[in-house]
């Protein structure tokens, strides 16, 4: 299992949009610089502002389990998991989860190696 291949069937699945807001969500909650501004580059191409989009009632939940994963994956809400298990399949919820896993260790592996922000990325940080 590697990240791009892995991406490219989870946005088939619930859409490029989505999954970028998915990847965000994770990325913001788990304070990884790189990664978070790899995805608000995309959102900001898209002229996508996270703060005030008026997100689906799917992308708000995806982003909502984004972020728990992060924060207390022990814990998610039965009542978002009781959404997102009647939204998808079995297979598919699993898939979310596994590919919201691998986000949370790319953003884990690129903070714990100090890896530099690219260049192209700076403009999209507070202090660039």
């Amino acid at each position: 299992m590697t990240w791009y291949p892995l991406q490219r069937e989870v946005a088939a699945l619930i859409g490029e949009r989505a999954t970028n807001f998915y990847c965000y969500a994770i990325s913001t909650t788990n304070e990884c610089l790189i990664c978070s501004m790899f995805f608000k580059k995309i959102l900001d191409d898209l002229a996508i502002d996270f703060s005030t989009f008026a997100f689906t009632d799917e992308e708000n939940d995806l982003i909502a389990y984004g972020k728990t994963l992060v924060a207390d994956a022990a814990n998610i809400p039965p009542a978002l998991v009781a959404r997102l298990r009647s939204r998808y399949s079995t297979e598919t919820f699993v898939l979310l989860t596994a590919f919201g896993s691998m986000m949370i260790a790319t953003n884990l592996i690129n903070t714990a190696l100090q890896v530099e922000l690219d260049e192209v990325l700076l403009p999209y940080t507070k202090r660039g």
